[in-house]
Protein backbone atom coordinates (compact mmCIF):
# COMPACT_ATOMS: atom_id res chain seq x y z
CA UNK A 1 0.00 0.00 0.00
CA UNK A 2 1.37 3.39 -0.79
CA UNK A 3 2.22 5.86 1.86
CA UNK A 4 -0.30 8.90 1.81
CA UNK A 5 2.06 12.05 0.24
CA UNK A 6 2.00 14.98 1.84
CA UNK A 7 3.52 18.46 0.97
CA UNK A 8 4.52 21.04 3.67
CA UNK A 9 4.13 24.86 2.54
CA UNK A 10 6.89 26.75 4.79
CA UNK A 11 5.29 29.76 7.60
CA UNK A 12 6.69 33.61 8.04
CA UNK A 13 6.55 32.98 11.73
CA UNK A 14 9.16 31.49 13.79
CA UNK A 15 6.79 29.37 16.65
CA UNK A 16 5.12 28.15 13.39
CA UNK A 17 7.93 26.81 11.35
CA UNK A 18 9.17 25.01 14.36
CA UNK A 19 5.53 23.64 14.48
CA UNK A 20 5.94 22.47 10.74
CA UNK A 21 9.42 20.77 11.52
CA UNK A 22 7.55 18.74 14.50
CA UNK A 23 4.57 18.14 12.17
CA UNK A 24 7.22 16.48 9.79
CA UNK A 25 8.81 14.61 11.77
CA UNK A 26 5.63 13.06 13.11
CA UNK A 27 4.22 12.36 9.39
CA UNK A 28 7.08 10.59 8.47
CA UNK A 29 7.27 8.73 11.85
CA UNK A 30 4.09 7.48 10.91
CA UNK A 31 4.22 6.51 7.36
CA UNK A 32 3.77 9.33 5.24
CA UNK A 33 5.94 10.62 2.59
CA UNK A 34 6.25 14.75 3.27
CA UNK A 35 8.63 16.81 1.18
CA UNK A 36 9.03 20.61 1.52
CA UNK A 37 7.94 24.07 -0.58
CA UNK A 38 10.44 26.58 -0.14
CA UNK A 39 7.77 29.79 -0.68
CA UNK A 40 8.73 32.99 0.43
CA UNK A 41 7.41 36.48 -0.08
CA UNK A 42 7.91 39.26 -2.69
CA UNK A 43 8.01 43.12 -2.61
CA UNK A 44 4.43 43.23 -2.31
CA UNK A 45 4.37 41.58 0.76
CA UNK A 46 2.72 38.05 -1.27
CA UNK A 47 3.81 34.56 -1.38
CA UNK A 48 5.55 33.52 -4.36
CA UNK A 49 6.87 29.98 -5.97
CA UNK A 50 9.74 29.21 -7.57
CA UNK A 51 9.70 27.31 -11.33
CA UNK A 52 11.54 24.78 -9.45
CA UNK A 53 9.09 24.25 -6.76
CA UNK A 54 6.15 24.44 -9.01
CA UNK A 55 8.26 21.54 -11.39
CA UNK A 56 8.62 19.74 -8.14
CA UNK A 57 4.77 19.94 -7.26
CA UNK A 58 3.82 18.57 -10.21
CA UNK A 59 6.36 15.77 -10.20
CA UNK A 60 5.68 14.64 -6.35
CA UNK A 61 2.08 15.26 -7.18
CA UNK A 62 0.82 15.44 -3.34
CA UNK A 63 -2.50 13.98 -1.87
CA UNK A 64 -2.44 16.82 0.09
CA UNK A 65 -0.29 20.40 0.93
CA UNK A 66 -0.85 21.61 4.28
CA UNK A 67 -0.19 25.05 5.80
CA UNK A 68 -0.52 27.37 8.54
CA UNK A 69 -3.27 30.00 8.65
CA UNK A 70 -2.84 31.72 4.94
CA UNK A 71 0.84 30.75 4.19
CA UNK A 72 -0.35 28.55 1.75
CA UNK A 73 -2.59 31.81 -0.23
CA UNK A 74 0.06 31.75 -3.11
CA UNK A 75 -1.83 34.44 -5.97
CA UNK A 76 -0.95 33.42 -9.28
CA UNK A 77 -2.40 36.74 -10.62
CA UNK A 78 -2.23 40.03 -9.31
CA UNK A 79 -5.70 41.10 -10.62
CA UNK A 80 -7.90 38.50 -9.31
CA UNK A 81 -8.05 38.18 -5.73
CA UNK A 82 -9.99 34.67 -5.58
CA UNK A 83 -7.03 33.25 -7.71
CA UNK A 84 -4.75 31.18 -6.04
CA UNK A 85 -2.07 28.61 -6.72
CA UNK A 86 -3.27 25.31 -5.47
CA UNK A 87 -6.79 25.70 -6.55
CA UNK A 88 -5.84 26.16 -9.88
CA UNK A 89 -3.80 23.37 -9.73
CA UNK A 90 -6.62 21.32 -8.23
CA UNK A 91 -4.63 19.88 -5.22
CA UNK A 92 -6.42 19.33 -1.71
CA UNK A 93 -5.12 21.40 1.01
CA UNK A 94 -5.60 21.40 4.64
CA UNK A 95 -5.25 24.46 6.46
CA UNK A 96 -4.09 24.60 10.72
CA UNK A 97 -5.35 27.28 12.59
CA UNK A 98 -3.12 27.91 15.53
CA UNK A 99 -4.40 31.00 16.33
CA UNK A 100 -7.21 33.58 15.73
CA UNK A 101 -7.72 33.79 12.03
CA UNK A 102 -7.71 38.16 11.93
CA UNK A 103 -7.55 37.93 8.06
CA UNK A 104 -11.11 36.35 8.30
CA UNK A 105 -12.97 38.29 5.50
CA UNK A 106 -9.91 38.00 3.01
CA UNK A 107 -9.74 33.95 3.89
CA UNK A 108 -13.39 33.81 3.22
CA UNK A 109 -13.36 35.87 -0.16
CA UNK A 110 -11.12 33.34 -1.83
CA UNK A 111 -12.08 30.34 -4.08
CA UNK A 112 -12.19 27.06 -1.59
CA UNK A 113 -13.31 24.46 -3.84
CA UNK A 114 -10.25 21.96 -2.91
CA UNK A 115 -10.07 23.07 0.50
CA UNK A 116 -9.95 19.52 2.40
CA UNK A 117 -10.68 20.33 5.77
CA UNK A 118 -9.56 23.17 8.53
CA UNK A 119 -8.18 22.29 11.68
CA UNK A 120 -8.46 24.53 14.36
CA UNK A 121 -6.62 24.78 17.92
CA UNK A 122 -10.08 26.49 19.73
CA UNK A 123 -13.16 24.54 20.02
CA UNK A 124 -15.01 28.27 20.30
CA UNK A 125 -13.76 29.48 16.98
CA UNK A 126 -15.39 26.46 14.61
CA UNK A 127 -18.74 28.39 14.84
CA UNK A 128 -17.32 31.30 12.96
CA UNK A 129 -15.79 29.14 10.46
CA UNK A 130 -18.93 27.51 10.15
CA UNK A 131 -20.64 31.49 10.13
CA UNK A 132 -18.23 31.81 7.19
CA UNK A 133 -19.74 29.24 5.41
CA UNK A 134 -16.83 26.55 6.29
CA UNK A 135 -18.02 23.17 7.45
CA UNK A 136 -15.31 20.68 7.31
CA UNK A 137 -13.37 21.87 10.68
CA UNK A 138 -12.10 19.83 12.98
CA UNK A 139 -10.66 20.79 16.50
CA UNK A 140 -6.79 19.54 16.73
CA UNK A 141 -5.02 21.06 19.80
CA UNK A 142 -1.72 21.83 20.04
CA UNK A 143 1.07 19.16 21.46
CA UNK A 144 4.54 18.86 21.49
CA UNK A 145 7.87 16.78 20.28
CA UNK A 146 9.65 16.20 23.14
CA UNK A 147 12.96 14.80 20.77
CA UNK A 148 12.71 18.29 18.97
CA UNK A 149 14.33 19.50 22.44
CA UNK A 150 17.80 17.99 23.72
CA UNK A 151 17.64 19.15 27.19
CA UNK A 152 16.75 17.45 30.49
CA UNK A 153 15.62 19.13 33.14
CA UNK A 154 17.67 19.79 36.19
CA UNK A 155 17.83 19.65 39.92
CA UNK A 156 19.62 22.70 40.76
CA UNK A 157 17.32 25.32 39.21
CA UNK A 158 18.67 28.98 38.69
CA UNK A 159 15.13 30.32 38.89
CA UNK A 160 13.20 30.67 41.24
CA UNK A 161 10.23 31.91 38.67
CA UNK A 162 10.34 32.63 35.16
CA UNK A 163 7.92 34.01 32.33
CA UNK A 164 9.71 33.97 28.80
CA UNK A 165 7.23 36.20 26.17
CA UNK A 166 7.20 39.82 25.06
CA UNK A 167 4.93 42.62 25.17
CA UNK A 168 3.03 44.41 22.32
CA UNK A 169 4.56 47.88 21.57
CA UNK A 170 1.68 50.09 23.28
CA UNK A 171 1.99 52.53 20.53
CA UNK A 172 1.24 49.83 17.84
CA UNK A 173 -1.50 49.15 20.20
CA UNK A 174 -2.88 52.98 20.23
CA UNK A 175 -2.21 53.11 16.57
CA UNK A 176 -4.34 50.05 15.64
CA UNK A 177 -6.94 51.32 18.16
CA UNK A 178 -7.03 54.84 16.25
CA UNK A 179 -8.03 53.08 12.93
CA UNK A 180 -11.30 51.62 14.31
CA UNK A 181 -14.75 53.90 13.88
CA UNK A 182 -16.06 54.98 17.01
CA UNK A 183 -18.66 51.99 17.50
CA UNK A 184 -16.11 49.50 16.83
CA UNK A 185 -13.95 51.60 19.60
CA UNK A 186 -16.45 51.64 22.55
CA UNK A 187 -17.51 47.80 21.41
CA UNK A 188 -13.51 46.66 21.79
CA UNK A 189 -13.32 48.85 25.08
CA UNK A 190 -16.22 47.32 26.27
CA UNK A 191 -15.15 43.74 25.72
CA UNK A 192 -12.00 43.69 27.22
CA UNK A 193 -13.04 45.33 30.31
CA UNK A 194 -15.77 42.58 30.72
CA UNK A 195 -12.42 40.36 29.95
CA UNK A 196 -10.72 42.33 32.76
CA UNK A 197 -13.17 41.71 35.07
CA UNK A 198 -13.98 38.54 34.62
CA UNK A 199 -11.09 36.49 32.82
CA UNK A 200 -13.44 33.51 32.16
CA UNK A 201 -15.17 36.27 29.72
CA UNK A 202 -14.76 35.44 26.47
CA UNK A 203 -14.24 37.66 23.80
CA UNK A 204 -13.23 35.89 20.46
CA UNK A 205 -16.67 34.55 20.01
CA UNK A 206 -19.18 34.58 17.51
CA UNK A 207 -21.57 36.10 18.70
CA UNK A 208 -19.31 39.32 19.99
CA UNK A 209 -18.03 39.12 16.26
CA UNK A 210 -21.93 39.49 14.74
CA UNK A 211 -22.92 42.21 17.38
CA UNK A 212 -20.17 44.16 16.81
CA UNK A 213 -19.55 43.74 12.42
CA UNK A 214 -16.64 44.64 12.09
CA UNK A 215 -16.26 44.39 8.33
CA UNK A 216 -13.36 45.86 6.91
CA UNK A 217 -12.11 46.97 10.09
CA UNK A 218 -11.66 42.82 10.91
CA UNK A 219 -8.31 42.66 11.69
CA UNK A 220 -7.57 45.84 13.66
CA UNK A 221 -10.43 45.27 15.54
CA UNK A 222 -9.95 41.40 16.82
CA UNK A 223 -5.61 42.66 17.29
CA UNK A 224 -6.86 45.60 19.32
CA UNK A 225 -8.31 43.77 21.63
CA UNK A 226 -6.43 40.22 21.45
CA UNK A 227 -3.00 42.88 22.28
CA UNK A 228 -4.61 44.77 24.83
CA UNK A 229 -5.89 41.95 27.16
CA UNK A 230 -2.62 40.39 26.75
CA UNK A 231 -0.48 43.51 27.79
CA UNK A 232 -3.11 44.21 30.36
CA UNK A 233 -2.45 40.27 31.99
CA UNK A 234 1.31 39.89 31.81
CA UNK A 235 1.62 43.57 32.90
CA UNK A 236 -0.58 43.27 36.28
CA UNK A 237 0.51 39.86 36.83
CA UNK A 238 4.07 40.17 37.16
CA UNK A 239 3.95 43.85 38.41
CA UNK A 240 2.47 42.34 40.94
CA UNK A 241 4.59 39.09 41.86
CA UNK A 242 7.56 41.24 41.81
CA UNK A 243 6.74 42.82 45.07
CA UNK A 244 7.03 39.26 46.44
CA UNK A 245 8.76 37.19 44.34
CA UNK A 246 12.17 37.79 41.76
CA UNK A 247 10.58 37.24 38.29
CA UNK A 248 13.19 36.53 35.91
CA UNK A 249 11.63 37.65 32.50
CA UNK A 250 12.86 36.83 28.92
CA UNK A 251 11.51 39.45 26.71
CA UNK A 252 11.63 42.06 24.38
CA UNK A 253 12.49 45.55 26.15
CA UNK A 254 8.54 46.63 26.69
CA UNK A 255 9.35 45.27 29.50
CA UNK A 256 11.72 47.91 30.92
CA UNK A 257 8.45 50.04 31.85
CA UNK A 258 7.41 47.48 34.52
CA UNK A 259 9.60 48.15 38.04
CA UNK A 260 12.19 45.50 39.35
CA UNK A 261 12.05 43.47 36.70
CA UNK A 262 14.85 41.47 35.57
CA UNK A 263 14.89 41.44 32.18
CA UNK A 264 17.18 39.30 29.19
CA UNK A 265 16.45 38.92 25.99
CA UNK A 266 13.99 37.14 24.12
CA UNK A 267 15.37 33.16 23.71
CA UNK A 268 14.85 31.45 20.38
CA UNK A 269 12.59 28.10 20.29
CA UNK A 270 14.71 25.59 20.32
CA UNK A 271 16.48 27.24 23.40
CA UNK A 272 13.20 27.96 25.25
CA UNK A 273 13.72 24.48 27.30
CA UNK A 274 16.53 25.54 28.81
CA UNK A 275 15.03 28.22 30.57
CA UNK A 276 11.91 25.78 31.23
CA UNK A 277 14.33 23.19 32.89
CA UNK A 278 16.25 26.20 35.03
CA UNK A 279 12.65 26.94 36.78
CA UNK A 280 11.18 25.88 39.20
CA UNK A 281 7.98 27.50 38.63
CA UNK A 282 7.38 28.68 34.69
CA UNK A 283 4.52 31.08 34.46
CA UNK A 284 1.72 31.07 31.32
CA UNK A 285 -0.58 33.70 30.63
CA UNK A 286 -2.68 33.27 27.27
CA UNK A 287 -3.61 36.00 24.90
CA UNK A 288 -7.37 37.13 24.71
CA UNK A 289 -7.78 35.42 21.41
CA UNK A 290 -7.67 32.45 22.88
CA UNK A 291 -11.34 31.23 23.66
CA UNK A 292 -10.47 27.59 25.29
CA UNK A 293 -7.46 26.81 23.89
CA UNK A 294 -4.26 26.49 25.60
CA UNK A 295 -0.99 27.20 24.21
CA UNK A 296 2.34 25.62 23.53
CA UNK A 297 4.03 26.03 26.64
CA UNK A 298 1.50 23.63 28.28
CA UNK A 299 2.95 20.66 26.22
CA UNK A 300 6.74 21.60 25.63
CA UNK A 301 6.88 22.36 29.54
CA UNK A 302 5.24 19.44 30.73
CA UNK A 303 5.90 17.10 28.07
CA UNK A 304 9.48 17.72 29.22
CA UNK A 305 9.49 17.14 32.71
CA UNK A 306 9.17 20.97 33.52
CA UNK A 307 6.43 22.33 35.70
CA UNK A 308 4.05 25.54 34.85
CA UNK A 309 1.39 27.56 36.59
CA UNK A 310 -1.30 29.06 34.02
CA UNK A 311 -3.85 30.90 34.38
CA UNK A 312 -7.21 29.02 33.64
CA UNK A 313 -8.03 27.79 30.34
CA UNK A 314 -11.16 25.60 29.49
CA UNK A 315 -9.08 22.89 27.52
CA UNK A 316 -7.16 22.13 30.94
CA UNK A 317 -9.81 19.80 31.99
CA UNK A 318 -11.21 19.54 28.73
CA UNK A 319 -7.83 17.76 27.80
CA UNK A 320 -6.33 16.72 31.16
CA UNK A 321 -9.59 15.14 32.71
CA UNK A 322 -7.42 12.34 34.12
CA UNK A 323 -8.22 12.53 37.96
CA UNK A 324 -4.78 11.51 39.40
CA UNK A 325 -3.33 15.30 38.36
CA UNK A 326 -5.11 18.72 37.22
CA UNK A 327 -2.27 21.32 36.07
CA UNK A 328 -2.17 24.33 38.07
CA UNK A 329 -3.90 27.27 37.67
CA UNK A 330 -4.96 30.77 38.95
CA UNK A 331 -8.04 33.28 37.65
CA UNK A 332 -6.44 36.39 39.72
CA UNK A 333 -2.87 37.93 40.39
CA UNK A 334 -3.58 37.07 44.15
CA UNK A 335 -4.39 33.62 43.70
CA UNK A 336 -0.88 33.24 41.53
CA UNK A 337 1.10 34.42 44.39
CA UNK A 338 -0.47 32.17 46.45
CA UNK A 339 -0.05 29.28 44.34
CA UNK A 340 3.93 30.61 43.56
CA UNK A 341 4.30 31.03 47.20
CA UNK A 342 3.02 27.33 47.81
CA UNK A 343 4.38 25.76 45.01
CA UNK A 344 7.56 26.99 45.78
CA UNK A 345 8.24 25.96 49.60
CA UNK A 346 6.30 22.28 47.97
CA UNK A 347 8.66 21.20 45.61
CA UNK A 348 8.26 17.38 46.32
CA UNK A 349 4.35 18.08 45.00
CA UNK A 350 5.25 20.19 42.77
CA UNK A 351 7.75 17.17 41.19
CA UNK A 352 4.54 14.58 41.22
CA UNK A 353 2.60 16.67 39.43
CA UNK A 354 5.15 17.11 36.60
CA UNK A 355 5.84 13.68 36.37
CA UNK A 356 2.62 12.46 36.08
CA UNK A 357 1.61 15.42 33.30
CA UNK A 358 4.47 14.39 31.48
CA UNK A 359 3.36 10.68 31.33
CA UNK A 360 0.00 12.01 30.04
CA UNK A 361 1.30 14.58 27.25
CA UNK A 362 3.90 11.66 26.16
CA UNK A 363 0.81 9.21 26.07
CA UNK A 364 -1.70 11.16 24.62
CA UNK A 365 -0.61 14.90 23.55
CA UNK A 366 2.65 14.71 20.99
CA UNK A 367 2.70 15.51 17.63
CA UNK A 368 2.33 12.18 16.48
CA UNK A 369 -0.77 11.78 18.10
CA UNK A 370 -1.88 14.32 16.30
CA UNK A 371 -1.00 13.29 12.97
CA UNK A 372 -2.55 10.03 13.62
CA UNK A 373 -6.29 11.98 13.88
CA UNK A 374 -5.70 14.21 11.40
CA UNK A 375 -4.97 11.62 8.50
CA UNK A 376 -7.98 9.42 10.45
CA UNK A 377 -10.00 12.25 9.35
CA UNK A 378 -9.05 12.82 5.81
CA UNK A 379 -9.01 9.18 5.25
Amino acid sequence: MNSIKIMLCPSDNRLFSHMLNCIEKALIKIGATVIRLSISKNNTNTFHISTEDLNAIHFFAPDYIFFIGLNGIIKTSASDNNDHLFEKLKIPYVQFFFDFPMNFPFFASLSHNYLAHIFTFDREHIPIFNHFGFHNVSYLPLATSPEYFDQKSTQNKRFEISFVGSLVDDAKIFECYKNLDTPLKLSADELVNNKIKDPGFNIFTLENMLKANPGNYFYDYFWYMDSRYGNYLRKTCISYLNKHFPIKIFGNNQWTNIKKTNISPPVDYRQVMNIYNDSNINLNFSVGQLTTAINQRIFDCFGNGNFVLSDYRADLEYLFSDTRVAIPTFRTKEELREKCSYFLYHPKEREKITKTLQEIILQEHTWEHRMKTLLGILN
